[in-house]
């Protein structure tokens, strides 16, 4: 793992929007026609009527199979995800160790909303370090919270910098030891020490948000900030291995 003079950390929650999914019947649609187009492709690609009933009985089996799935294994992917929170943490590097400030963020509430969260986290990357400098990092960076993120700043057309090869992108969950086994940030951050906060977990978001919107409180952007500091322990217990 290669950090930049500057390391931020962060961490997004989100709740499903009605884009997370399809309706069972533009599911079904969908999966008809893509398949229909397929069998009425066959007789260009076969000379045989035999190969043409093979390949038919082959692509209905499929079609079939694709339509008994139940719903909920289509649910959710980043393209419907709402950001409600964000939070993060610049870190100072020096070769040796990192100096970590205060854990920030900015939750959904009152006027505030999915865009001013991004603007607000992509400023704050914009006025503390330079493109070249600094390197972004979350667990499940690449499958989740940056797809999110990106989608985010093109539908409110934000601009983090430039162009985003100019500095690091790493995703802890794709590094040694994290990368050996299937398990989630928290597994992780207990197994290695970590005695912070472990009562809320990703599937408790959308309720806490429900409630904090009812009770005026903050409790998703606490659980958020707590990941962040996981997020931390954990590039810190890889330097330490590494270095």
């Amino acid at each position: 793992m290669r950090l930049k003079n500057k390391v931020v950390a962060f961490d997004i929650e989100t709740i499903e929007t009605p884009e997370a999914h399809w309706s069972s019947c533009d599911r079904h649609e969908e999966i008809r026609t893509r398949y229909g187009e397929k069998i009425a492709a066959l007789p260009d690609k076969f000379a045989k009527q035999e190969s043409i009933d093979k390949h038919t009985k082959i692509f209905t089996e499929k079609m079939e199979k694709e339509l008994a799935t139940p719903d909920k294994a289509w649910k959710f992917s980043p393209a419907g995800a709402r950001i409600i929170s964000c939070a993060w943490r610049l870190g100072e590097y020096n070769g040796a160790d990192i100096e970590w400030g205060e854990v920030e963020g900015i939750q959904d509430h009152a006027d505030v909303g999915e865009r001013k969260i991004v603007k607000t986290f992509t400023d704050y990357i914009s006025n503390n370090v330079s493109a070249k400098e600094f390197s972004l990092v979350a667990f499940n960076l690449f499958g989740f919270d940056l797809p999110v993120l990106l989608r985010a700043m093109e539908q409110h057309d934000i601009t983090l910098l430039r162009r985003a090869d100019t500095f690091g992108l790493v995703d802890l969950m794709r590094v040694q030891p994290f990368s050996s086994k299937s398990y989630g940030q928290d597994y992780w951050a207990h197994h290695f020490g970590y005695k912070g906060d472990y009562s809320t977990d990703g599937s408790m978001v959308a309720e806490l948000f429900a409630a904090d919107e009812t009770n005026e409180t903050q409790k998703v952007l606490e659980y958020n900030m707590e990941d962040v500091k996981k997020v931390t322990h954990l590039i810190d217990v890889v330097h330490r291995i590494v270095c």
